[in-house]
């Protein structure tokens, strides 16, 4: 748990040093009041994993309500589950802490 979420993270043995120093995201879900946030940080990393996981949610009928990290759905039955299965294996954990490594500018400029 970390954020009030069920939270699957990047141990600091993997990644020490992160920009809010909690230990990296990769993907999460939280019971909100109106609805269910799942957010899967692995696939934001990556654009081409992104647009397809849009594409296949979209492709199942379902109403696709994404905010700036998150997918929020009313329910279980309102999200197709084939579709998050795939985007969760599209990405690995070593892909996602390479990317993000990249993203940050490396890990020596990082703050020690």
């Amino acid at each position: 748990m970390n954020w009030g979420m069920i939270a699957y993270q990047v141990p600091f043995s993997v990644v020490d040093k992160t920009y809010n120093k909690q230990p990296l995201l990769y993907a999460a879900i939280a019971s909100q009041k109106q609805y269910i946030s799942l957010y899967l940080m692995s696939i934001y990393a990556f654009e081409q994993a992104r647009e397809n996981f849009e594409r296949d949610w979209k492709a199942s009928g379902k109403k696709l309500n994404v905010g700036k990290a998150c997918i929020r759905f009313k329910n279980v039955e309102s999200a197709p589950l084939d579709v998050i299965q795939k985007a969760l294996s599209q990405v690995t954990v070593e892909e996602y802490v390479e990317r993000y490594l990249e993203v940050r500018g490396s890990a020596r400029k990082m703050k020690k």
